[in-house]
């Protein structure tokens, strides 16, 4: 059952304020689409809560906005419990694939509860379209879009993070662009492919360079060969692969060959050393502030409601917040769903310092192992009727449960 909660709406953007050169564009929007801003100005009400597992508590309830109301799912998850832990999840295990329901996902990986994770070609090969890590593997580097990350420790982190990277022969070294973003090869760039991008791909005549990873290493390879003018390059299995075009092609033909070995360095920077990652964005919490973030994938994305998807961070680190709205008058209210901005309120008004969009639409979705229950349900009413298959995932797992063994959590507690 739904509690429902009443909010009024307030202008916070003060003429000071309007004065700033950088808030000043972001609080005329605000303004121009007051109808549909809210924000907390009383303690909020008691929503239905359920208890997952420790540390983990499961909300429900409804949100009144001048557009009407909007459910909201809410799963709180304690980062100091030791019993908690956190991992993405790829759909299929690939980065390539027909995508795979959150539920699915949970299920086949015995997770208590988790979120729909990053933005992904939907109509194409169904890839994430930022970064990638799962149980510190780089499944794909950065582009240029948010990521929410897992430290060895269990915290969380969200940054904009970069990659770097060389091949290093014995007598010359060049730039690696980007892991399993095939995309960059047309454009003069080299790129390491890996087995977790699961699929052929088209590679437009370039040169390929296959590779051995060396026993008890993650950066020493052997070549095993090279060839040119390829067309098509099969899923690899066991084996990696550099692809290149035109002169960075060149130089991968004449400075590696069948029998050489080569080191290949990878590294994520602000930070080197995380356990998982997934994209996502645009962040809309920063420091405890609502924040107007450049990263917009539309132009009206902030002032459009739709369903959402949104995790969050508490000021302290300890806890993680997954928030699901409705929208697109699927559930039983029937609501719009809701901006961004509301959003971002919302998440404020629960103790959020730090928070950032996932997927939205059709695609948000929060699911929950409930108690007594041996697989997960839906908690929130996907927009779309049904079910989505997506790209991955963030999912929460209980180390007394059957995933015991599941390698973020043995890693959080030996950390």
């Amino acid at each position: 059952m739904h509690r429902r909660r009443d909010l009024s709406p307030r202008v916070f953007c003060s003429f000071p304020l309007l004065l700033q050169a950088k808030s000043r564009s972001f609080c005329i929007a605000l303004l121009l689409n007051l109808p549909l801003l809210v924000l907390y100005n009383h303690a909020p009400a008691a929503a239905a809560t359920t208890n997952v597992a420790s540390g983990m508590v499961l909300s429900r309830e409804l949100v009144q906005t001048s557009a009407g109301s909007v459910p909201v799912s809410l799963l709180d998850s304690d980062l100091t419990n030791p019993s908690v832990c956190m991992s993405v999840v790829q759909a299929h295990d690939q980065l390539i694939s027909s995508d795979e329901t959150v539920s699915s996902m949970a299920n086949r990986t015995g997770a208590l509860a988790g979120i729909n994770g990053d933005y992904f070609e939907m109509n194409g090969p169904g890839r994430p379209i930022a970064m990638v890590m799962r149980d510190g593997q780089l499944l794909q580097s950065p582009t240029y879009h948010h990521v929410l990350g897992v430290t060895p420790a269990g915290a969380l982190t969200i940054s904009v993070p970069s990659f770097s990277g060389r091949v290093i022969t014995a007598y010359a070294s060049h730039v690696l662009n980007s892991v399993n973003i095939y995309n960059d090869a047309a454009k003069g760039g080299m790129v390491l492919i890996t087995p977790a991008l699961g699929a052929t791909i088209t590679v437009k005549g370039y040169t390929v360079a296959y590779l051995r990873l060396m026993p008890d290493t993650s950066d020493a390879f052997v070549v095993q060969s090279i060839q040119t003018n390829i067309v098509k390059l099969p899923a690899l299995s066991g084996k990696y692969a550099l692809i290149a075009g035109g002169n960075t092609g060149k130089w991968l033909a004449s400075n590696l060959y069948a029998g050489g070995e080569i080191m290949l360095t990878r590294h994520i920077s602000p930070d080197d050393n995380l356990l998982q990652a997934i994209g996502g964005g645009p962040q809309i919490v920063r420091n405890g502030a609502l924040y107007h973030d450049p990263d917009l994938l539309t132009p009206h994305m902030m002032t459009t409601p739709n369903p959402l998807s949104v995790v969050g961070i508490t000021r302290d680190g300890k806890h993680a917040l997954f928030a699901v709205f409705d929208g697109r008058f699927a559930d039983s209210k029937k609501s719009k769903g809701l901006t961004p901005i509301d959003a971002a309120n919302y998440m404020l008004a629960h103790g959020a310092f730090q928070a950032m969009l996932f997927d939205g639409g059709g695609s948000s979705e929060l699911v929950a192992r409930l108690p007594g229950q041996h697989k997960v349900a839906v908690i929130n009413t996907p927009s779309d009727g049904h079910e989505r298959p997506v790209a991955n995932g963030l999912f929460v797992y209980n180390i007394t449960s059957s995933q015991a063994g599941h390698p973020a959590c043995i890693r959080k507690n030996a950390a």
